[in-house]
């Protein structure tokens, strides 16, 4: 006698068999679940959408900068900075097309998908004619039905979870062809500005992981932010030969669109002025600052506080003299400022090193060369639409009931064929109402 707890000897007395026997109708019910269909679609679609909202083969260098080292060596080792040829692509793309194989052979067999939380499929034969059992079914169905008449019979159909399917392929596919367009035919430029100078930029284009000097049609002129704006913008304009020059307003860490381009700040960097460059000075004067722009060795006079300015360069930033003119109450005096040359930034070290003179507190703005990336983004309209379409399509799939039934005449009645890819109630439900509608008296 053997007791509850034990479990039924085996055949063959050997484990792993049983657990082959376990395993493999579980393999099955996932590779014939529609489940797996939806689940991978999205995620193939999530990764699309990924690639096509950030930089796809930025170099080491913009990734180093954009995220912290252990995301970008996580992002790296999974392909996310190359998705088109990633290997999580190619695995998700694998899955779903033994998945599509899986369920077109369960429903060629007959079976599908035994055990599937979404799928259920049920086949009897009713005691009742053909032309009475069709004429039941609209009603038993309920909603809107679609009729085909086929040699197999009369098939209704409720929902629309093929073209859901239809749809959800469709935008996958549109994705996919965002990202072969991107890569063939986008086109990113790096621009080297020298701000407040008014000359052209100078262009690189990329190739493959280099950027190759070009000469464009187009350029791009920039002036320094304004010491009060706490965003600093940066303030530019883009121009071609025969064309008006168009504002563009460049914010650190955000894009701007124009026309078919789109154009970001990638880095400032310092840079060895010329000897006859301007000099540019931050003076704060009562909580206020304002910019003060002096030609090397030229004197301006502050009228407001009737103070003299004059600046040269020197090695390690401007040299900048004071001069205050004798008054009634205090005599002539000369101060040399030597303000820092990091002072652009408006808090920590640089900024207490200023001098402060007469409740003048000067800032030197070193010089500068700013890098400006201006790509073109001609998947854009694919990626809006395959994102659409995959969207649109999983709510079709998941949201609304689908039922399909075929009619086909019987010896001794009917024969009914009912499934459901996402209410696998609905045929158990649906064959008891056509059996309560044609056992009614008449």
């Amino acid at each position: 006698m053997v007791s509850q707890s034990e479990e039924p000897p085996n055949v063959d007395g050997s484990p792993e068999d049983v657990a082959e026997e376990r395993t493999v109708p579980l393999a099955w019910r996932l590779l014939t679940s529609p489940r797996t269909f939806l689940a991978t679609s999205a995620l193939i679609a999530l990764l699309f959408a990924w690639a096509a909202t950030l930089p796809q083969r930025p170099l080491a260098s913009e990734l180093a900068r954009r995220m912290p080292f252990a995301s970008a060596e996580a992002i790296t080792g999974l392909g996310l900075d190359d998705v088109l040829v990633s290997w999580p692509l190619f695995l998700l793309v694998a899955v779903l097309v033994l998945n599509a194989a899986g369920i077109a052979l369960a429903r060629r067999l007959g079976t599908g998908g035994p055990g599937s939380r979404l799928f259920s499929r049920l086949a009897t034969t009713l005691p009742y004619p053909v032309e009475a059992v069709r004429a039941e079914l609209p009603r038993a169905l309920g909603g809107s039905v679609a009729a085909q008449l086929k040699p197999g019979g009369l098939i209704l159909r409720r929902g629309f979870y093929r073209e859901g399917a239809a749809l959800v392929v469709l935008g996958v596919l549109a994705l996919g062809l965002a990202l072969v367009v991107s890569r063939g035919s986008a086109v990113e430029h790096r621009l080297t500005v020298i701000p407040a100078t008014g000359v052209l930029s100078t262009a690189e284009t990329r190739h493959d992981d280099v950027f190759i000097a070009q000469v464009l049609p187009w350029g791009v002129m920039c002036d320094r932010p304004d010491p009060q704006d706490p965003t600093r913008t940066v303030p530019c304009r883009v121009a071609g030969p025969g064309e008006s020059p168009v504002e563009l307003a460049l914010a650190p860490g955000g894009t701007t669109h124009l026309d078919e381009r789109v154009f970001s700040l990638v880095r400032e960097v310092p840079r060895v002025p010329a000897l006859d460059e301007p000099i540019e000075l931050v003076m704060t004067r009562d909580g206020r600052a304002e910019r003060v722009r002096l030609d090397p060795g030229k004197p301006v006079e502050l009228r407001a506080t009737g103070h003299t300015l004059t600046a040269w360069p020197g090695p390690d930033g401007p040299l900048v003299v004071l001069e205050k003119p004798a008054s009634a109450d205090q005599p002539a005096r000369t101060v040399l400022l030597t303000p820092p040359k990091t002072a652009v930034v408006p808090t920590g070290p640089a900024a207490t090193a200023a001098q402060t003179v007469d409740g003048l507190r000067f800032e030197a703005r070193p010089a500068t060369t700013i890098e400006v990336r201006a790509t073109t983004s001609p998947e854009a309209p694919l990626v809006l639409a395959g994102l659409a379409m995959v969207v649109l399509g999983l709510i079709l799939m998941g949201a609304l009931p689908h039922l399909e039934v075929t009619v086909s005449a019987a010896p001794g009645g009917s024969r009914l064929e009912l499934s459901s890819h996402n209410r696998p109630f609905l045929p158990e439900r649906v064959l008891a109402a056509v059996g309560r509608l044609l056992a009614r008296p008449s």
